[in-house]
């Protein structure tokens, strides 16, 4: 019975874990996204000044 409840509570460790990982990949991604999109509209704002 405790070996049953010791691989609930790893495999909920496991599931938050999971999620947490989950969640920074996702606010990395929108990161990194916002930050090149960002770097293009510069990019192209800089490109119509010159010519």
């Amino acid at each position: 019975m405790m070996n049953l409840n010791f691989v609930i509570k790893r495999y909920t460790y496991f599931k938050h874990t999971i999620f947490i990982v989950w969640c920074a990949y996702f606010f990395i991604e929108c990161l990194f996204g916002f930050l090149i999109r960002y770097l293009a509209i510069y990019e192209y704002i800089e490109f119509v000044q010159v010519t």
